[in-house]
C-alpha cells in the first residue's frame, strides 16, 4: 500500500463504486415508475425498487470482487460435491423452527398489530413462498462446500429434535440472536421505507421540478426525503439479505445486555418511552420556525443536509451488509477512512441543528434542561459506539482498523486529550 506503515486500513468487503451503482439504479427505476397512486401498484413498485438496488450490487460484487471466495464465507469450492441428507434435513428442521419462532414473536407481542405493520406482513406473505422454494437447493449446495457445515441451522435442528447433548450452544445462541435482530429491526425499517417509497412515487414530475424552482423549503423536504430513503433502502436490504454465498451473513451478534440495551432504546417502542419520559428535548419550536424568513434559513438548512448526507454516506459503504448489533465485515472505506462512527457523528450533530434545544420561549433554565436531554441522547450513542467497538474488536481486522484510526481519524485529538476515548480491544472504556 502507499500509506505509511501503521496507517493503512484493512480492505473493505465491498466497494463504494459498486454500492453507488445500486443507488443510481434505484434512482433510475424510481424515475421510471413515478407517478404511481394505486395501492397494489405501489406495493409492486416497492419490490422493484428493492430489487433495483440489491441485484446490481450482488451481481457486481460476485463478478468483480468474487466475494463468494472470501475466507469469511468459509466456502471451499475445490471439494467434490456430495450430499449429506441427515445433516441437511436437520438444517431444514432448524430453519423451519426458526421461522416459527420468528412468526410467534410477531403474534405474541401487541406492538406488531396488523394495522401498524400491514405493509410489512403483506410483504412477508409474498416473500415466504419464494424463501422456502430456494431454501432447499441453497442449503444442499452450501452444506457441501462449507468448511464447518455444523452452523446455526444445524444446531437449531439438533436442539428442536431433542439432541441437547450434541448442541453447540454458543453457535445456537448466536444464531437465535441474529434472527431476533432481524425480527425486531426489519419491520421498522421496511415500514419506514415503504412510506417513503409511497411519497416519492406519488409525486409528479411537476412536484419534483417545484423543489428546484427556488423554494428552499420544498428543496429541503425533497432532499431530506431522498436521503432517508436511500439510507432505509440499504438498511432494509441489509436486514433481509444475510446470505453466506455473497459474504453478507452474520459472523456474530452482539452478546452483551448493555449492547442490546443502548441500541434498542434508539428505536420504537423503546424510544417512545425514553423520549417522552426522560429525553424529551424536542418540546420547543424547531429550526424552521426559529429561522423562517431570515437569511440564515437556507444556510442552516444546507448545514443540516450536509450532516444528514454524511449520515447516509456512512450507510452506503455497507452495501448489503448493514445491520445493528452484528458483525458482517469490517467497513473501512467511504467516510470510515476519516472517522470510526461517521453516522453517529452526522446525525447527532444534525439533531442539535434541527431541534435547537438551546432556543426556547420560556426561560434559560428550560434551554439548559432541553440541551442536557439532547446531550443524554448523545451519550446513548457514545455507548452504542463503544459497545460496537468492544464487539467488533474480537476480529483482528477491526483491531487493525481501530489502531490505524488512532493516527488518522479526524477525532484522533480527542483520545489524546481524554484517554477515556482511546481504543482498547475488548474494553468498553479505558478505565
Amino acid at each position: 500500500m502507499t500509506e505509511k506503515a501503521g496507517f493503512s486500513l484493512p480492505q473493505s468487503p465491498t466497494r463504494m463504486p459498486i454500492n453507488l451503482a445500486g443507488v443510481a439504479c434505484f434512482l433510475a427505476v424510481l424515475w421510471l415508475l413515478h407517478p404511481c397512486q394505486d395501492r397494489g401498484a405501489l406495493q409492486v413498485a416497492g419490490y422493484l425498487l428493492l430489487l433495483s438496488t440489491c441485484v446490481p450490487i450482488f451481481l457486481l460484487e460476485t463478478a468483480l470482487l468474487k466475494t463468494y471466495r472470501n475466507p469469511s464465507t468459509d466456502l471451499l469450492f475445490d471439494r467434490r460435491f456430495s450430499i449429506c441428507p441427515h445433516r441437511v434435513l436437520l438444517k431444514l428442521v432448524g430453519l423451519c423452527m426458526t421461522i416459527l419462532l420468528f412468526v410467534g414473536y410477531y403474534w405474541l407481542l401487541p406492538f406488531y398489530d396488523t394495522t401498524g405493520f400491514l405493509n410489512y406482513f403483506l410483504f412477508l406473505g409474498d416473500l415466504l413462498p419464494w424463501f422456502f422454494l430456494f431454501s432447499l437447493p441453497y442449503m444442499v449446495i452450501l452444506d457441501n462446500y462449507m468448511g464447518d457445515p455444523e452452523d446455526g441451522y444445524y444446531q437449531a435442528g439438533l436442539f428442536f429434535t431433542g439432541r441437547f447433548g450434541r448442541v453447540d450452544y454458543p453457535v445456537l445462541r448466536n444464531h437465535l440472536r441474529g434472527w431476533l435482530i432481524k425480527a425486531f429491526f426489519l419491520p421498522l425499517m421496511y415500514n419506514g421505507l415503504t412510506n417513503n417509497f409511497n411519497m416519492l412515487l406519488s409525486m409528479s414530475g411537476a412536484d419534483y421540478a417545484a423543489a428546484f424552482s427556488g423554494d428552499f423549503t420544498r428543496f429541503f423536504n425533497l432532499a431530506e426525503l431522498l436521503l432517508f430513503t436511500v439510507d432505509l433502502l440499504f438498511v432494509t436490504c441489509g436486514y433481509l439479505l444475510t446470505i453466506r454465498f455473497f459474504d453478507t451473513h452474520i459472523r456474530s451478534a452482539e452478546p452483551t445486555v448493555l449492547g442490546w440495551f443502548v441500541a434498542l432504546h434508539c428505536y420504537q417502542p423503546f424510544w417512545g418511552v425514553a423520549s417522552s419520559t426522560y429525553l424529551n428535548y424536542k418540546s420547543g419550536p424547531d429550526w424552521q420556525e426559529w429561522l423562517a424568513g431570515t437569511g440564515l434559513y437556507p444556510v442552516w438548512g444546507c448545514a443540516i443536509l450536509v450532516l444528514l448526507g454524511i449520515y447516509v454516506w456512512a450507510t452506503i459503504p455497507f452495501g448489503m451488509r448493514f445491520s445493528n448489533l452484528t458483525h458482517r465485515g469490517i467497513i473501512t472505506n467511504g467516510p470510515y477512512r476519516f472517522c470510526k462512527h461517521p453516522a453517529y457523528v452526522g446525525k447527532n450533530l444534525a439533531w442539535w441543528l434541527i431541534s435547537m434545544p438551546f432556543m426556547v420561549d420560556a426561560s434559560l433554565g428550560d434551554a439548559v434542561l432541553q440541551s442536557l436531554m439532547l446531550l443524554g441522547v448523545n451519550v446513548i450513542y457514545l455507548l452504542r459506539a463503544r459497545t460496537e467497538e468492544r464487539h467488533l474488536s474480537f476480529d483482528p481486522d477491526y483491531v487493525a482498523y481501530a489502531e490505524a484510526m488512532e493516527q488518522r481519524s479526524v477525532f484522533r485529538w480527542l483520545g489524546r486529550i481524554l484517554p477515556l476515548f482511546k481504543f482498547k480491544p475488548g474494553r468498553l472504556f479505558n478505565v
